[in-house]
């Protein structure tokens, strides 16, 4: 059985990779039929889910959870993330989206939460801090963070 240490580590990255996925299908080919509003309620749906699973522990619902969405959204994940983890500390697992952007084949969301640090491999692989905004930037198929 996995302790809450284990379950800590890939909570962070999985997140990422859901909205990864989700953007990943939502630019470049039917930029008239997008819905800024309709995705970022999806993807704050998803975040409460995954925050639900983590403060009460639930392995089994989180992975069901991201094996789920995983499923759904495997056809649009054409960003090369591969999963990168580190020791990730979490404070506490409240994450909003704070901005989203769609323009010209860019995908851009800025993050706002009480995570501590998150380890990410879309080529790049760092730990940052999470107490800021961080803003992630899909160009030529693979999410970049940029400062």
């Amino acid at each position: 059985m996995k302790t809450a240490k284990n379950l800590k580590e890939p909570v962070i990255v999985l997140l990422l990779l859901f909205a990864a996925a989700l953007f990943s299908g939502c630019i470049g080919e039917e930029p008239e039929s997008f819905d800024k509003n309709e995705i970022e309620i999806e993807i704050q749906f998803a975040l409460d889910e995954q925050c639900d699973a983590i403060k009460n522990k639930d392995i089994d619902a989180l992975m069901e959870t991201f094996n789920k969405n995983l499923s759904e959204n495997y056809d649009k994940m054409k960003t090369g993330w591969e999963m990168a983890f580190s020791d990730v500390n979490v404070t506490g697992c409240e994450m909003i989206i704070k901005n989203l952007e769609i323009s010209d084949g860019i995908a851009a969301v800025e993050l706002r939460g009480t995570m501590t640090s998150v380890s990410l491999s879309a080529g790049i692989s760092k730990t940052e801090n999470f107490t800021e905004n961080n803003r992630f930037v899909k160009t030529g198929g693979e999410w970049k963070q940029v400062y």
